[in-house]
């Protein structure tokens, strides 16, 4: 099946462009390149700029382009975005960029490819996955943005970019139904008047699941969110402008603790040596356990003042989120151990900075930040029976975690000429951290707090011998704050640690249909933070892991060959192993059942969820037809190479190969479309993620070959 699907796809795509191929004279004659993306304009550097100008590596995909590649949430991003690796570990997201990613799980800690949302940062882990909706834009930034974007974008940074309300009116809507009875909602509306426009975005999905519990015959693996946003943009007089946003949104999902054994790998065979295991994808024998039922509510003022040759600008946002789990971590009826927790987070950051407008040599951006976050858990309760005793181990803590961060920074660049520009930047941050726990059963107390300072610097060299070659060299520090473990009774933090990335950049619009992008880094990756798990309570906490290196290079296409033809491809080749790891903690199979926690000298092996290989490649073609309406078709085909779960490298995430397509008919009025889509069309089977602890390899199958159909209508 899978040989038939790359044969389906390559031979598809070659009779595209073999068709496309013959008639030279059209493909001179149309100039944009894919729906206009040769002038997509991105807020990289925290001004507007042409995509191809901005001496960085970017990823910029417009909202229609999402679309039809089938991307329906942060998550996905990986499908389309070279060196992107978007995964979770049970209940946390951890996207990573470049082999740098966030690998703590616990409340207090903040991923190192920060997400932002119409340029307000979104700090809590378990709010960087969102369900895309009305968005007009992505931009997903490459390598270390600590100059401009703060202490944590070590790895890079996703920005979200939604759409801006219109005085005109405006509404659109879509339904969608699919396989697993999954249904989709999403509604935009726009208007206003004068210098008042506002907007609001609806999106709401269901599904029944698409796992098994061969314990009980129940079907599991069921996910409902919602979301609602709106925006108010008033521009009192033409140099003001402010915009308020608010937005809510919760998901309830029962996938990430339907979990199994990995090669039935479980301390409950041990208890029950014929203990129901599952043995094959999309099922599960898990009861002790409840869907994840998260929320997160956000709302951000932004304004900016334009003043001849400059612009002042603040982005104040808060925001609130909770989380509220039960899991089985032995992954079976058998009863051995059970997690539940709450997490809590609030946090308010402010931006204040002035850019340059002029269009002289000298351009400059100058700025503070303030942050504050206060996350803990009100309750975090394990328990489990610790083998060969059987007695019963049992935490009950209760913890907080407060951060107050303040930031001075900056960015001055100037023209040599007009091909040369060279550009320097730095950020100085200081961080507080402030640790409280109480062990609810002792009584006992934990009030510690520890501070870190750190410089960040970069610079980088532009050479522009035309307006359609762009030559880079750049290098750039960032930092992750220092870490308490809040899900441990422990006052000692984990230090920050620090990445200092060198890349070669390209960017070309090498004909009036062809751009390629090419880039090469080399990171040196310092007092690794990575997550290790108590043997007995599974308690997770952070420590450092010495040091890393990695280097890579990334390429991504965009081609238009014929009018209505549009190719996308990207690739990824990445080599990212610890230099000097020799405390790391591993799980060693026992062979009766669960792991045995162990400590090897690491050094030298790969990093984890970093494949050495990935690659992307997207096509969609538009017919129009004599009466005004058109037929389109797209795919979007993603391979990822193996990576692992594990220091040892013993838990191997398998190739992947994802196809996803879509065909659609537009009526002649322009204002209905329906669509016919399948995701996963090759039916892969893959693990979501995979867990290793002393009492299982747990994993979870992400979503088997779905499909579906959709009708979209707008009103303008």
């Amino acid at each position: 099946m899978r040989k038939q699907g790359f044969h389906l796809l390559s031979s598809s795509i070659a009779a595209i462009v073999t068709v496309a191929s013959v008639d030279p004279a059209v493909a001179q004659a149309d100039t944009t390149i894919s729906d206009g993306t040769a002038d997509i304009v991105v807020t990289a550097q925290r001004r507007e700029e042409r995509l191809q100008d901005v001496p960085a590596t970017i990823t910029a995909l417009t909202g229609d382009q999402l679309d039809r590649a089938g991307i329906t949430s942060t998550q996905q991003l990986t499908q389309v975005t070279p060196g992107l690796n978007f995964t979770q570990s049970s209940f946390s997201p951890q996207p990573t960029i470049r082999g740098i990613g966030t690998r703590g799980v616990t409340a207090g800690d903040e991923s190192v490819v920060p997400v932002y949302v119409d340029g307000v940062y979104q700090p809590a882990l378990n709010s960087t996955v969102i369900e895309l909706n009305s968005v007009e834009r992505i931009e997903v930034l490459k390598g270390p943005q600590g100059a401009l974007l703060g202490r944590n974008a070590m790895g890079g940074a996703i920005n979200i970019i939604t759409r801006t309300p219109t005085v005109d009116p405006a509404m659109d809507f879509s339904l969608s139904y699919g396989k697993f009875n999954q249904v989709t909602g999403k509604a935009y509306v726009t208007g206003g008047t004068d210098n008042v426009a506002a907007d609001i975005a609806v999106l709401y999905s269901n599904d029944d699941g698409y796992i098994r519990n061969i314990a009980n015959g129940s079907r599991t693996g069921q996910t409902r969110s919602y979301s609602v946003r709106s925006k108010i943009l008033w521009n009192p007089v033409d140099d003001l402008k402010f915009t308020l946003i608010g937005s809510t949104a919760g998901t309830n999902d029962s996938v990430s603790y339907s979990t199994q054994a990995r090669n039935r790998n479980t301390l409950a065979r041990r208890f029950n040596p014929a203990v129901l295991i599952p043995d094959n994808p999309f099922e599960t024998s898990a009861l002790d356990q409840t869907p994840i039922d998260t929320t997160a509510s956000n709302a951000a003022l932004i304004a900016s003042w334009s003043r001849p040759g400059f612009s002042i600008n603040s982005v104040s946002g808060y925001q609130r989120t909770t989380l509220n789990s039960i899991a089985d971590s032995d992954t079976t009826p058998q009863f051995v151990g059970t997690s539940l927790g709450t997490r809590r987070t609030r946090s308010f950051i402010q931006d204040l900075y002035a850019v340059s407008t002029g269009h002289g040599p000298v351009n400059w951006i100058v700025g503070a930040t303030y942050y504050h976050d206060r996350s803990g858990n009100p309750g975090v309760i394990n328990v489990n029976v610790a083998f060969p005793s059987r007695v019963r181990s049992t935490t009950n803590l209760t913890t907080a975690v407060t951060t107050n961060s303040v930031a001075l920074w900056g960015q001055l660049g100037y023209d040599f000429s007009d091909q040369i520009n060279l550009t320097v930047g730095g950020r100085y941050t200081r961080d507080k951290k402030q640790y409280d726990a109480r062990n609810n059963i002792s009584g006992a107390l934990v009030d510690s707090e520890h501070t870190w300072e750190k410089f960040t610097p970069s610079a980088t060299l532009k050479f522009s011998p035309s307006r359609d070659l762009n030559f880079y060299a750049k290098v750039g520090q960032a930092f992750k704050a220092g870490v308490y473990a809040s899900s441990t009774f422990s006052a000692k933090p984990v230090d920050p640690e620090t990445v200092t990335q060198y890349e070669l950049g390209f960017k070309g619009e090498l004909t009036s249909w062809l751009r390629l992008n090419l880039a090469g880094y080399y990171t040196d990756y310092k007092n690794v933070q990575v997550n290790v798990r108590d043997p007995i309570t599974l308690l997770s906490s952070l420590e450092n892991a010495a040091s890393a290196r990695i280097y890579g290079f990334e390429g991504d296409v965009v081609m238009r060959p014929v009018r209505n033809l549009n190719i996308r491809g990207g690739l990824s080749l990445l080599n990212a192993k610890y230099r000097n790891y020799k405390n790391a903690q591993v799980f060693v199979p026992t062979g009766l059942g669960g792991n045995a926690s162990a400590t090897i000298d690491a050094s030298g092996k790969q990093l984890i969820r970093t494949p050495s290989f990935t690659f992307n490649v997207g096509a969609d073609y538009t017919v129009p037809l004599a009466d005004g309406s058109e037929l389109a078709a797209s795919a979007n085909f993603f391979h990822s190479g193996i990576s692992y779960w594990e220091a040892s490298n013993r838990v191997v995430q398998p190739r992947t190969n994802i196809l996803n397509s879509e065909i659609s008919y537009l009526e002649p009025s322009g204002r209905a479309r329906i669509a016919l889509w399948g995701l996963n069309l090759l039916n892969e089977k893959y693990p979501r993620f995979i867990l290793s602890s002393t009492t299982a390899d747990s994993q979870v199958y992400a979503l088997p070959r779905t499909y579906g159909v959709r009708l979209s209508v707008s009103f303008k």
